[in-house]
């Protein structure tokens, strides 16, 4: 056969394992001519040909691809070993243990029929929504399949505000919400009720409730307040709002009427009128002028009860007798000083000194000695004529002009 260079060879674009590649052996030093077969071709590269044949389907790089998968570990393995069967759940066991429970089996996470339909837990749970409920299907039940809720009487959606109770043996029903004022009480052995919270019908409390925070009692009326055995009344209005605490707690025997975050000075009751079979102490009202004035100026109260100690000669005026709450007034008036001291009652009113009534308008004098003092009180009225009528005097008054 005549000689053929390599490159004119046919190529062979199908090689097998069994074809020949001639190499040349130590061609550096004493060359052998040799053949190998393409399937030892690999061992020249520290493998085999059934290792590379492992490579005969990648696309890209092997070292990209391995690049961020899950590494192994005992868990996955763990699960790896499983056999599964058609609701199968996975129940982690232990550390690096897991075991399959299936419908059925004790202790089940799952139960379920071929509709997927009951749901069921090892142990109580706070809470659940279920959404999709369909009529005439059970959803909840307990472990031994006993009915909880039926959706019979639940509709799929409820208003806000509305409260579940069940109407019936199994039977859930929707309550519709009350209004803003009314209370929801107990029917008993039948469904529960809204009621208002005033009138016939309302709720009873076999104890009174205990508050422990400030009660306020209309949007502008008062404020409640309690603490260690007291009272405190608070004015909320838009006026001066005093307040007034009750002390029952302080001292024995005794209740103590204060104001101490408004410090109000005067109780007043109007026209009402006090009686007690008790004792009612306290001081009388105590005012001192040394010119000329007119009795109530400063306070309506000094025409009830007060003492005007005269510094100097001066007339005391007394306003006219008020026709309604008149009777009853009085004054005592004293000198401490040699002065004269004038008290000039109203134009139409009367003084009545030692007995004797005098004349409407006209006032009386006193000696102008130290230590001169008269009090007077209104004891009568009529539609023309009132008097003020001396109780006691020291030193001698005189009738004016």
């Amino acid at each position: 056969m005549a000689d053929t260079k390599v490159i004119d060879l046919t190529a062979d674009a199908t090689p097998t394992s069994d074809d020949l590649i001639y190499v040349s052996g130590d061609p550096t030093g004493s060359p052998v001519d040799r053949k190998v077969t393409l399937a030892n071709v690999p061992v020249a590269w520290g493998t085999t040909a059934t290792k590379v044949g492992y490579t005969s389907d990648v696309t890209s790089a092997i070292q990209a691809q391995l690049s961020g998968k899950q590494a192994s570990d005992a868990e996955l393995t763990a699960i790896a070993g499983l056999t599964f069967a058609d609701v199968s759940i996975i129940e982690l066991t232990g550390a690096s243990t897991a075991a399959v429970v299936t419908s059925g089996g004790g202790g089940r996470l799952l139960g379920s029929n071929s509709g997927n339909t009951a749901l069921e837990f090892k142990s109580s749970i706070t809470g659940i929504t279920i959404g999709g409920l369909t009529a005439s299907k059970n959803v909840l039940s307990d472990v031994s399949g006993n009915l909880i809720a039926s959706t019979s009487s639940v509709a799929d959606t409820f208003a806000m505000g509305t409260i579940l109770h069940a109407s019936a043996a199994n039977t859930v029903t929707g309550l519709a919400t009350g209004a803003t004022t009314d209370i929801l009480v107990g029917g008993g052995a039948a469904a529960p009720v809204w009621t208002a919270a005033t009138g016939t019908g309302a709720p009873v409390r076999a104890d009174s409730p205990t508050l422990v925070d400030d009660v306020s009692i209309g949007a502008a009326g008062v404020k409640l307040t309690g603490a260690n055995g007291a009272l405190t009344i608070l004015g909320l209005g838009d006026g001066a709002d005093e307040d007034v605490k009750i002390d029952l707690n302080t001292t024995a025997n005794t209740i103590i009427f204060s104001s101490p975050a408004s410090s109000a000075t005067d109780v007043s009751f109007s026209a009402l009128h006090l009686a007690t079979t008790g004792i009612i102490s306290g001081k009388i009202g105590v005012i001192s002028k040394g010119a000329a004035y007119t009795l109530g100026t400063d306070s309506a109260k000094e025409l009830y009860g007060y003492m005007v100690i005269a510094t100097a000669a001066m007339t005391l005026t007394l306003p006219n007798i008020d026709a309604a709450n008149g009777v009853g007034q009085s004054v005592c008036i004293y000198s401490t000083g040699a002065n004269v001291i004038r008290v000039n009652p109203g134009d139409a009113d009367k003084i009545r000194l030692n007995g004797t009534l005098g004349a409407a308008g006209v006032d009386i004098y006193s000696a102008g000695a130290a230590g001169n003092f008269i009090c007077l009180v209104v004891t009568d009225f009529a539609t023309d004529v009132a008097h003020w009528t001396t109780l006691g005097s020291s030193g001698t008054w005189t009738v004016g002009t």
